[in-house]
């Protein structure tokens, strides 16, 4: 080390070298650790939430629709309990750390209604039993529980019109297909047996419906590379921000 004429302290040229060799090597060991350091990326849980809602969805409307002579309900509390159950309330907490509000409070509602749903058809919760005496009062009930589902859902299928078609007409059938199912359940318990069984495979008709749209958005989600098609959903955000800019206008 030495002094320079300006009064500035120089380094010798074997002292630089050693300082440039010691920077160059601590750059080397921060990019190698950098290198080494795992890459935290979360990926996202729409599909498998959109194939649970649809597997439980579409079975319990063939079920409703009697195909097949497939009329028992409490054959799919397996689904309600897991698949769609406790499945959409994972795929919910999921969502939400992805920063996805929409998408959380769509899986877990449905997966909390699939777990209520399922409670009160399984024979352990005695939810029948305890209405054995009076099964109008439980019809009622359960017709009371799907209408406030019903607008429950209507707050959703309001909430993706801005957002595409495929959505819409998903959360928009499954909301029929709520109040329907509560107007077979009040029509079975007062006495008008062909009208609630009309209610209840009209019901199945628009579930099956909204299961077909969450089918398809499964093959959007994750078919798409493989295939030589797409499957457009039916973008409408552009519809929604010209009508915001006419509103502010």
């Amino acid at each position: 080390m030495k002094l320079s004429a300006e009064g500035t302290v120089m380094a010798s040229s074997e002292e630089a070298a050693q300082l440039s060799c010691d920077t160059s090597s601590s750059h080397a060991r921060n990019s190698k650790e950098q290198d080494f350091q795992p890459t935290q990326q979360i990926g996202s849980p729409t599909a498998l939430g959109m194939g649970a809602f649809a597997i439980a969805f579409t079975t319990l409307s063939m079920s409703l629709m009697e195909w097949r002579s497939a009329a028992i309900t409490n054959a799919y509390i397996g689904n309600c309990f897991f698949t769609a159950g406790m499945g959409l309330v994972l795929v919910a907490q999921w969502e939400l750390v992805r920063g996805n509000s929409f998408g959380h409070t769509v899986f877990g509602g449905f997966g909390l209604f699939n777990l209520a749903f399922g409670a009160i058809n399984a024979p352990a919760f005695g939810v029948a039993d305890a209405f054995k005496d009076d099964p109008a009062a439980l019809n009622n009930a359960i017709g009371y529980f799907l209408l406030v589902w019903g607008i429950f859902v209507l707050f959703f299928t309001v909430a993706a019109m801005p957002m595409n078609l495929v959505y819409t007409g998903m959360l928009g059938t499954s909301q029929i297909t709520y109040t329907l199912l509560a107007a077979s359940y009040f029509s079975f318990a007062d006495d008008h047996a062909s009208a609630g069984l009309a209610l209840k495979k009209a019901a199945g008709a628009f579930g099956f419906v909204s299961g077909l749209f969450a089918w398809y958005t499964v093959g959007h989600l994750m078919c798409q590379d493989a295939l030589l098609f797409s499957f457009p959903l039916g973008d409408t955000s552009p519809l929604y921000a010209r009508l915001q800019r006419k509103k502010r206008h």
